[in-house]
């Protein structure tokens, strides 16, 4: 299993404003440890399964959740055999 630990976009030299979500594609077996500042994720296509603090969701093609969490990271990967398009958007 290969992890992928990723930071915002950058736009001239600093983290980016919310200006426009990031999307990732992971495929089955790749994970995604989503960055603090993320505070909403929506599975555009394919299966997620997610772990905040803790608990576990999975989210199909068009489902998607708030991040709020206090302490724990967030963890994110694809299940079910299909790639996985999930857009993360940061807080403003």
């Amino acid at each position: 299993m290969s992890s992928i630990d990723i930071p915002m976009p950058v736009v001239d030299g600093t983290l980016a404003e919310k200006k426009a979500p990031l999307r990732i594609v992971l495929y089955e077996g790749e994970t995604l440890r989503v960055p603090r500042r993320v505070v909403h994720a929506r599975v555009i296509t394919g299966s997620a399964w997610l772990t905040v603090e803790g608990k576990d969701i999975v989210l199909c093609a068009g489902e998607q959740m708030d991040l709020c969490r206090a302490h724990g990271a967030a963890i994110v990967s694809a299940v079910g055999g299909n790639p996985l398009l999930v857009q993360l958007e940061s807080a403003q």
